[in-house]
């Protein structure tokens, strides 16, 4: 391992690599395990660290990471992996409800960005259909529009469809008085539906 304190680069934040400096920033993981990883004695790393310019930099960048929310998507994306297999693992279980199964595919198919992306024209809004038929003179050439300017609607019967036979006009309105129905003023002779 290299002595890092002891190399003249002219500004300790020279000695140790960017990567580093972001991962020691983020503080995902203990200084420790990143000095190992670099290949860093911890000693001389924590010394690194305590240096004015590395300080700051680390400072810096911690502020950075916050504000952009890059820590805290980066912390989602470790839990978000460390979850992944235990929620994989028991939806499949024999006896996991199917609900579950359907909802973990669901999750596992959009975080591995899988789902199917929405067409660029919505469905219903018709179609175009362009034709051209060259002409002999350039300056003849025209375009007719044949966009339908409104759709027409259908027509309907206005006849009823079905009229009351007179014994039930009858008892509807006897009905109507024995309820007293005087704010409905069903005399019987509204007879068509």
């Amino acid at each position: 391992m290299t002595d890092l304190t002891t190399q003249n680069y002219g500004s300790p934040l020279l000695s140790i690599p960017p990567q580093c400096l972001f991962e020691l920033a983020a503080e995902i993981e203990e200084t420790g395990t990143i000095a190992k990883r670099w290949g860093i004695p911890e000693k001389e790393l924590k010394a690194l660290m305590n240096s004015p310019s590395i300080r700051h930099q680390l400072e810096s960048k911690r502020a950075e990471l916050k504000n952009s929310g890059a820590t805290f998507r980066m912390k989602a994306e470790i839990l978000a992996e460390e979850v992944m297999l235990d929620v994989y693992k028991q939806a499949l279980e024999d006896d996991a409800p199917r609900g579950f199964k359907l909802e973990v595919a669901k999750w596992l198919t959009k975080i591995a960005d899988r789902e199917p992306k929405p067409s660029s024209m919505a469905p219903g809004t018709g179609f175009t259909l362009q034709i051209n038929i060259p002409a002999t003179d350039v300056s003849s050439a025209q375009t007719i529009d044949v966009t339908p300017t409104h759709t027409p609607q259908p027509e309907y019967d206005s006849q009823p469809i079905l009229e009351l036979p007179e014994w039930l006009r009858e008892k509807a309105a006897s009905m109507a008085e024995e309820l007293g129905a005087d704010d409905q003023q069903f005399d019987g002779k509204d007879t068509k539906w």
